[in-house]
């Protein structure tokens, strides 16, 4: 686990298609990341097996589908 994220000390990891993270911390049940989409960006669907994964929309609104329902998140 990290102890401290900071924002200016941590790149940006791009993921390709105008997608970029930055992962603030993690634990063997949680993982908390930073995420930047280009409007119009696409990510690829997946999983996570290992941990959860808690999302928060800082702007703008993002459309998500878990376990097959859609939703729009909006800040």
């Amino acid at each position: 686990m990290k102890r401290y994220f900071i924002d200016d000390e941590t790149p940006w990891e791009e993921l390709g298609g105008g997608i970029k993270r930055k992962i603030m911390t993690w634990t063997d049940n949680l993982m908390m990341v930073l995420v930047h989409f280009d409007k119009g960006a696409i990510g690829t669907p997946h999983k996570h097996d290992i941990h959860d994964q808690i999302a928060y929309v800082a702007a703008g609104s993002f459309e998500v589908v878990i376990e097959g329902e859609k939703h729009i998140l909006k800040a």
